[in-house]
């Protein structure tokens, strides 16, 4: 998924060593796209698109637009990020916004939409409608939103899906080729369903742990059941597993001859955050005295962190280049230095970098 694929550029996206990170809490991420300024420039009122079959965003019909149209795009694509990090499977039909002076519009799955007037408000519509019609997130967030007002704040729908995972016994999103464990303590033993794989080991004490992951190609809604001994036909536990983004196949072995560790960082290199709480990293060497400046360009909102050979914090930059891109300099000492680009709001979306080191 590349959600903030706002402007449709061409070219080879370069595969790069991928850091992960820990993802932002949903009301974080929506705090992000809340305190997003809007972009100074013309409105044209243009209906904007997001396809989510074919990864394409734009205007309707190939019309133009301007800065305003594509940043109230760009917040609406933030709020689907944050829905596909809840386990949302791509919807069917085009998600479509509209900014028409201080009115805003969505409009999900086909439907006909609606116009608001405030963006928040907008906002939060269009992640209560997304996870509502899901067939794929957990059902206690999918609860929620089915029972959130239509005119809740964002942040209160954001804090009320928070709260159900940190409830012990709320549901888990699971990465793909991530591992969960989970504790039953009235069980005797723990088994998933089709999409997972479940190891389990009895507790001193009694009840049982199980590691949780899933299955190579498997997606949407799962369940991990517990067990008692002699009772086969009704769980005694049953915790909601969601799978997100459905579990790619393992990669192959890397080649021998394959690079290893980050890119080298070169001018005009394109590449792309393909997951949502993923860093793209790239190496640079640098001698005594030499300075970086380090530009990015495209339609992703990326962020930027220096780190010296000795893994601290150099520089770091947000939204200092041309609309929610990085702009990056610093002095140098010689070494080798990393750069860490990551999308602000646990994102995903294609970017390219300018670089001049003197």
């Amino acid at each position: 998924m590349r959600a903030a694929s706002l402007l449709l550029a061409g070219g080879a996206i370069l595969f790069v060593a991928i850091c992960p990170v820990s993802a932002t809490t949903i009301r974080e991420g929506a705090e992000r796209v809340l305190g997003k300024e809007p972009a100074a420039g013309s409105v044209l009122g243009t209906l904007m698109f997001y396809d989510a079959g074919e990864d394409l965003a734009g205007g309707e019909g190939g019309l133009p637009y301007g800065p305003g149209d594509r940043a109230w795009a760009e917040r609406c694509l933030g709020i689907y990020d944050l829905y596909r990090q809840l386990g949302g499977e791509k919807p069917e039909g085009r998600l479509r916004f509209r900014r028409d002076g201080a009115r805003y519009f969505i409009s999900v799955n086909g439907a006909p939409g609606r116009w608001f007037d405030a963006p928040e408000a907008a906002l939060s519509d269009l992640l209560r409608l997304l996870l509502a019609r899901s067939a794929a997130v957990p059902e206690a967030v999918a609860a929620i939103a089915r029972s959130t007002p239509a005119d809740a704040s964002l942040a209160t729908l954001a804090a009320a899906i928070d709260e159900a995972f940190t409830d012990s016994g709320g549901p888990i999103v699971l990465d793909p080729g991530g591992v969960r464990t989970l504790t039953f303590a009235a069980a005797d033993i723990a088994v998933g369903t089709a999409g997972l794989e479940v190891l389990s080991d009895p507790l001193d004490g009694g009840g049982v742990i199980a590691s949780v992951s899933a299955v190579a190609g498997a997606e949407g809604r799962q369940a991990v059941l517990g067990y008692r001994e002699g009772v086969r036909f009704r769980p005694v536990a049953e915790r909601d597993v969601s799978v997100r983004d459905g579990a790619a196949p393992r990669a192959p072995a890397q080649e021998p001859s394959a690079p290893v560790g980050p890119m080298p960082l070169q001018d005009g290199i394109a590449a792309s955050i393909a997951r949502a709480g993923e860093t793209v990293c790239f190496s640079i060497p640098a001698t005594e005295g030499s300075r970086l400046a380090v530009t990015s360009t495209g339609p992703s909102d990326v962020e930027a962190v220096l780190l010296s050979p000795d893994g601290s914090v150099v520089a770091r930059n947000d939204d200092g280049g041309d609309g929610y891109n990085f702009a990056l300099e610093a002095d140098l000492a010689a070494g080798i230095y990393t750069l860490e680009v990551r999308h602000c709001c646990a994102g995903t979306g294609p970017f390219s970098l300018s670089v001049r080191q003197d």
